[in-house]
């Protein structure tokens, strides 16, 4: 029994210790796009988002935003 519960709890640890390292994947991701954004909304002379104004969106709807607002520059530097 009590080899039971130490395997239990190692195995717990480790699924533990993957979630917070997909988790902090995750969060690295989302925060690389919102400087992104912000980024390409400045050279663009736009009002800044704000975090909360991009909160609610999904990764891929970053994305698109990303590849509007790069669009718009490459637009720009073709006129």
């Amino acid at each position: 029994l009590k080899r039971g519960i130490q395997e239990g709890h190692t195995q717990g640890l480790l699924e533990g210790k993957i979630e917070g390292k997909l988790e902090g994947k995750r969060e690295g991701k989302l925060e690389g796009k919102l400087e992104t954004i912000r980024s390409l909304q400045e050279i663009l002379q736009m009002p800044v988002a704000s975090e909360a104004d991009l909160g609610g969106m999904s990764l891929p709807q970053l994305d698109e935003l990303i590849a509007g607002l790069q669009q718009r520059i490459r637009n720009r530097l073709a006129n």
